[in-house]
């Protein structure tokens, strides 16, 4: 019963984790109801634990269950591996232009869908 709203959710997780379900759901651009339950559905499959932040009690946070947790960082490297490549072939200069680009296009991403903290 697990789908591609799954497989990209588990990759932003291992790519962050441990991350909160509210910055995991800013993090897909999904409603935090959507993101909840795509994380329970995680849990239940045994992908994903869910643990209450110690500092913040409110907060849940998640990660990848340690049984996948070293298949997930394979899987993480083989998926970066041609942006780690291009970065490589960049100099300083172009690298740093790359990332303010990054930058505003996020930003700009943002304020279209009106969430300025994204």
């Amino acid at each position: 019963g697990l789908g591609r709203r799954h497989v990209r959710a588990l990759l932003a997780v291992a790519a962050a984790e441990p991350v909160s379900v509210t910055d995991l759901a800013a993090r897909l651009g999904l409603l935090l109801s959507t993101t909840s339950t795509i994380v329970g559905e995680l849990s239940r499959a045994g992908l994903l634990e869910r643990n209450e932040d110690e500092h913040d009690r409110r907060r849940t946070l998640v990660r990848v269950h340690d049984e996948y947790r070293t298949g997930m960082a394979m899987r993480l490297k083989v998926a970066f591996a041609p942006v780690r490549r291009t970065f490589e072939q960049l100099s300083a200069r172009e690298r740093a232009a790359f990332m303010a680009t990054w930058r505003l296009l996020n930003a700009e991403a943002a304020r279209a869908s009106g969430d300025a903290d994204a």
